[in-house]
């Protein structure tokens, strides 16, 4: 352990700096309670996006306290960009985006507000939560994408390079004074209401995709007053054991592609007996890892993937990785190492905008301690464990799990339609359906060979859009189960599946 004690002749310098951070820290402090916390404060100068002038927005920060139980305390910003109806209309309920992750920013969404049929007779807001994208803090924690590939290519010890990582990390935000156990869905969930108050909204609706969903169903929980309507794509329940199923969901939605690739004739003879020979390839890698060269800013590296590395490569959650599954379990199971290659990019670490300090914030504080992670099974898929943290990774982070009931179902009367993609193997149709089951004014839409939120398939025939926009127009209407929906839900086939080129 390093020593940490003053050195000699240096005390005086010492507590001199102390007190003058003392005095800065209170000044800011008394500061910010003359403002008034939490407070909007408009920003059209220097905003971190451009948002289309066509609807008039309003950009600037809420702020908020970090630490509700410490209302003298450090403040975040959250950036937010509120969207005009292009029609002027201000009588009907603005809709609030609430993104995924946990991590994920969200003012991507503010650049392209026209592709949201709503946003003509209603105001669209959008905001980074606490922690992501360009909230002050952020909390990225970039060294451990990279920490985590260095194990794979290297084959080190599970966990080693990663605790570092985020040790690291972890000492870097205490040594600016941001306490990461701060940083939850409670928290964001609160912020909601803040923002409401602030912005002067009565109601709104909410319109959740990935993790937002399961910030919706906290606001749902919290303040079901504050909400007319609930928009959920691709739902992520808080009483979801993501962990211990995650497993399991890759291998339902690799059926399913198998399924319609043995229905379709040229799939089906292009990659005969799939499924058998995928699983024996996988089942083989477990004792005899497959070597894939992959290049690197330091030069080619090889790869050793085991079975859960090879499965992890499977992308069942958009329309290209579904279209692209046939082939890679083919590639797979003939240990193709030109057909795999290209899937490994994302195994090789790099810099991103992710906030992995609030994923690991949420994630080791609601959901790793109620879970109870992969077992084995008897099936080849399920016995791999592709739980998102590891426990001595959220023992390094140290944050105190949340109350278990934050964890319970979430029960609520709001008119909520739950989308769903027939193989996302990340929030698939089954806890949509399960989240309905306590949320007595709902409905479940699956779309037929759909991903993860597939309202967002911008690819696609735009039939989930066309639902959402239904329903945020007359909630009421559509979940009620004898309201028949878009005749494009019906209309949608199986996946057009990639071939081998042609010889």
């Amino acid at each position: 352990m390093r020593d940490r004690s003053p050195r000699p002749g240096r005390v005086g310098i010492r507590v001199g700096t102390l007190l003058s951070l003392l005095v800065l820290a209170l000044s800011a402090q008394a500061q910010e309670a003359a403002l008034g916390v939490p407070r909007f404060e408009p920003d059209s100068v220097s905003f971190p996006v451009s948002v289309p002038a066509a609807f008039r927005p309003t950009t600037g920060y809420l702020v908020v306290y970090e630490d509700r139980d410490r209302p003298t305390g450090r403040t975040v910003r959250l950036p937010v960009a509120i969207l005009h109806s292009r029609s002027g209309r201000d009588d009907l309920d603005p809709v609030l985006y609430l993104g995924g992750g946990p991590g994920a920013g969200a003012l991507r969404v503010a650049q392209y507000p026209g592709a949201y049929p709503w946003t003509e007779d209603r105001s669209f807001v959008i905001f980074d939560q606490r922690g992501t994208g360009e909230a002050e803090p952020s909390l990225p924690c970039r060294g451990l994408p990279a920490a985590r590939a260095e194990e794979r290519r290297e084959r080190a010890e599970e966990g080693t390079r990663q605790i570092a990582a985020v040790a690291a990390c972890r000492d870097r935000l205490e040594a600016r004074g941001v306490s990461a156990s701060a940083y939850s869905t409670p928290a964001s969930a609160a912020d909601v209401e803040d923002l409401r108050r602030v912005l002067g909204v009565d109601r709104w609706a909410l319109y959740g995709v990935s993790y937002g969903t399961r910030l919706a169903l906290a606001v749902l929980r919290e303040a079901p007053e504050t909400v007319s309507a609930a928009l959920l794509d691709s739902v992520l329940p808080p009483q979801a054991d993501y962990d211990a199923e995650a497993a399991r969901h890759v291998d339902a939605a690799i059926g399913l592609v198998v399924r319609d690739c043995a229905a379709s004739g040229a799939c089906a003879a292009a990659y005969p007996d799939l499924r058998a020979r995928f699983d024996a390839a996988l089942a083989d890698a477990e004792a005899d890892p497959l070597r894939v060269p992959a290049p690197t800013a330091d030069g080619p590296v090889d790869l050793l993937l085991d079975g859960a590395d090879l499965a992890g490569l499977v992308d069942t959650s958009t329309p290209w990785g579904i279209a692209a599954t046939p082939r890679l379990l083919d590639g797979i199971a003939r240990r193709d190492t030109a057909v795999v290659r290209p899937e490994t990019e994302g195994l090789l670490g790099t810099s991103s905008s992710f906030a992995w300090g609030m994923r690991l914030s949420v994630w080791c504080s609601e959901s790793l301690p109620f879970a109870e992670r992969a077992t084995g099974s008897d099936a080849v898929l399920e016995g791999l464990d592709l739980s998102v943290v590891l426990p001595s990774v959220c023992e390094t982070w140290s944050v105190a799990p949340r109350p278990p009931d934050e964890v319970a179902p979430v029960v609520s009367d709001v008119p909520t339609l739950l989308v769903a993609g027939e193989m996302d193997p990340l929030t698939p149709p089954a806890w949509a359906r399960l989240a309905s089951e306590t949320l007595s004014r709902s409905r479940v839409v699956e779309i037929r060979g759909g991903g993860h939120t597939p309202i967002q398939d911008w690819s696609g025939d735009g039939c989930a859009m066309r639902v959402a926009a239904a329903f945020l127009a007359d909630p009421e209407a559509v979940v009620d189960p004898a309201t028949p929906l878009s005749t494009c839900l019906a209309e949608r086939g199986a996946p057009v599946f990639d071939l081998p080129p042609d010889e």
